[in-house]
């Protein structure tokens, strides 16, 4: 799917820009969006923009930050450490055809809760979701979190501890999730109001900028993504989207 995406991208001439930041958004009186500004490696390039969407994760808060930094309000996506996994080998325990690829449950605290799954090959697959947001800043590089490989220990301890069986860890592993209190994401235009608060004066929250905001899905980001990309170009094309997405605007996760 991601190389038929980019494929998409590129067949009308537009090009994909790899290890690239954006550092800087330049704006005409009214406060729209007129450029922004690309630094790949030691160049900077100032490309022209007048519709501009921050779709970047659990990084997209820091982003706005970094171009908006007078907003009156930062985007309501935090980055939820996600889920921690590990792959474990259990050599004295032989995993019957029947119970493969079927999950357990062994410990769930409201959102949160740790789950084994037995896979084909005879590993045992262990995730957990912890209670825990980080501000990554507005690079993935800035995301280097110490205490992961900690938490991951401890998981390891844990699961360990509750089966009381010799087991080799094959893989640890963590990701970033990017999620909304309510865990709806958002798909929204970005009032203008919420962007700057030396605006020329403009403080009127129903005063629509040209900066749209996609994020939050959580785990569903991928299976989503396809669907929530065309709202998304539907709103910033000014068409009628197929659904109604009122209940994913900024409005509605900052009530």
């Amino acid at each position: 799917m991601g190389r038929f995406l980019l494929d998409e991208i590129k067949a009308p001439g537009a090009r994909a820009l790899f290890a690239a930041e954006t550092v800087k958004v330049k704006r005409r009186p009214g406060c729209d969006v007129s450029s922004v500004v690309i630094r790949t490696g030691c160049r900077e390039e100032e490309v022209a923009c007048d519709r501009l969407l921050i779709a970047a994760g659990p990084w997209s808060p820091g982003i706005s930050r970094a171009l908006f930094p007078t907003a009156r309000r930062d985007l309501p996506i935090h980055a939820d450490t996600g889920s921690y996994s590990m792959l474990f080998r259990f050599p004295q325990i032989t995993i019957k055809p029947d119970c493969r690829n079927k999950s357990v449950v062994l410990r769930s605290e409201g959102q949160h809760s740790l789950q084994l799954m037995m896979r084909d090959d005879g590993l045992v697959h262990a995730a957990t979701v912890p209670p825990v947001t980080l501000d990554l800043g507005s690079a993935a590089a800035n995301g280097r979190i110490e205490r992961i490989g900690d938490d991951l220990r401890a998981l390891e301890a844990e699961i360990q501890s509750l089966l009381s069986v010799p087991s080799e860890v094959v893989l640890r592993r963590a990701c970033f999730s990017p999620v909304t209190e309510s865990r709806l994401p958002i798909i929204s235009q970005v009032p203008s109001a919420w962007l700057d608060s030396e605006c020329n004066g403009i403080h009127d929250d129903e005063r629509r900028s040209e900066v749209f905001v996609l994020g939050g899905h959580g785990y569903w980001g991928i299976a989503a993504s396809l669907g929530s990309g065309k709202l998304m170009a539907q709103l910033m094309l000014g068409e009628k989207t197929d659904v109604d997405i009122t209940q994913f605007s900024l409005e509605s996760h900052s009530a």
